[in-house]
């Protein structure tokens, strides 16, 4: 696995390059190298875990672009603390992380 394509593949697959911290390309480094040197994966298991991890970078890149639109867009109402998943996805429109 190499770190540099599966951040690339997550910048592709969302159009997204804010990852926000930068200490997340550290944590990366470490994720991966690690996984090469000590996980031991099966030959199968090595694309499903890549796959996963440009998954989760993926959904990073979606969150920091969210969280960055509503920003800009100022405050708005509070949200009830009660709120349980379905009330947050129907809030934000139901795209989350969509």
């Amino acid at each position: 696995m190499d770190v540099n394509s599966i951040i690339d593949r997550a910048w592709t697959e969302t159009g997204l390059s804010d990852l926000g911290d930068p200490a997340v390309l550290e944590a990366i480094e470490v994720l991966v190298r690690a996984s090469n040197e000590e996980a031991n994966l099966s030959d199968a298991g090595a694309p499903r875990w890549e796959a996963n991890l440009v998954g989760i970078l993926s959904n990073r890149l979606r969150v920091i672009d969210h969280l960055k639109r509503l920003a800009q867009r100022g405050p708005g109402p509070p949200l009830p603390a009660s709120l349980g998943g379905a009330q947050i996805r129907a809030a934000c429109g139901g795209r989350l992380l969509a």
